[in-house]
């Protein structure tokens, strides 16, 4: 486990899927992130590469060839190297190897970089390819934050802040297939705002194309946030809870799981995104733990 701090957020980053273990709020004394519980959800921030999303029968095509791989790829079951531990910041990187090229067959190199600026966390991706072959990938992110954070607070005390004026629309999430049925449903909000209720998530993730936002903040009972992600230029996100869990993903991405009619080509998922040979992609997003909620 890898440890960073600044006296005001203390971070740990474990090896495994270079993950975010721990965010811890000093001046608050409060951890906002999910701590892994598998009568819930045992992960807490998991990477999601080479691509976002489930596949049907656990498996796509590419060229000819049939690919067997685990829902949102990889990465968060794989050991990373820790290339830089401090003090300015932590950095892990994957190599592709024979094991990652059985389930994508692509050389790549993927570092992930956790870095602290005052009360923001930035969270960097790297992504080169390797290889002599065109690479084509989505990566994304699974941070959980508990929700209510506050004692005493109920889950209908909380809301998710979109930070928009207008309606916004989720896409519909098939839970046998695991891929988007057609059509959007206008999510109810007042002020930007989402109410949230033991019944949010009654119908799978809420999945979000073409976002008209770049953050999303938790928010307690008093109104105010007290986590905000920042991601601009990412097409989708997700929101997910188990009923009746104690948090709540929030989850920006460059691609999600395939339309109910798409074929189970991987270039044909949405957002896939290609680099030629020697060609790199830099993204992430940010995650700021407000000093208002005291």
């Amino acid at each position: 486990m890898h440890t960073l701090t600044n006296g005001i957020l203390r971070i740990q980053v474990g090896d495994l899927g270079a993950g975010l273990m721990s965010l811890y709020h000093l001046r608050t004394q409060r951890e906002l992130l999910w701590q892994g519980d598998t009568t819930w959800w045992g992960h807490r921030s998991p990477l999601l590469f080479p691509f976002v999303g489930s596949l049907t029968n656990g498996a796509y095509t590419f060229e000819g060839r049939s690919y067997e791989q685990t829902h949102h790829g990889f990465a968060r079951e794989k050991m990373f190297t820790c290339t830089e531990d401090g003090p300015d910041c932590i950095r892990h990187e994957l190599l592709s190897n024979d094991a990652t090229r059985a389930a994508y067959p692509f050389d790549f190199a993927l570092q992930v970089t956790h870095s602290l600026e005052g009360n923001t966390l930035h969270i960097g991706w790297d992504v080169r390819n390797t290889g002599k072959n065109t690479m084509w990938f989505t990566i994304g992110a699974h941070p959980g934050f508990f929700c209510p954070l506050e004692k005493g607070e109920r889950l209908e005390d909380c809301a998710i802040d979109f930070h928009i004026d207008g309606p916004l629309y989720r896409r519909m999430l098939d839970g046998k297939t695991q891929r988007v049925f057609p059509g959007q449903r206008e999510l109810p909000l007042q002020n930007g705002r989402m109410a949230l209720s033991a019944h949010t998530f009654d119908d799978l993730a809420i999945v979000l194309d073409d976002i008209p936002f770049d953050q999303l903040s938790l928010c307690g009972k008093d109104g105010k946030p007290y986590v905000t992600l920042h991601f601009p230029g990412f097409p989708y996100a997700g929101l997910w809870s188990p009923p009746g869990a104690p948090f709540v993903c929030l989850e920006p991405w460059y691609g999600r799981c395939n339309d109910m009619d798409a074929s189970n080509e991987l270039v044909d998922r949405p957002g896939m995104m290609s680099l030629t040979p020697g060609q790199s992609w830099h993204g992430g997003y940010d995650i700021e733990a407000q000093p208002e909620k005291s």
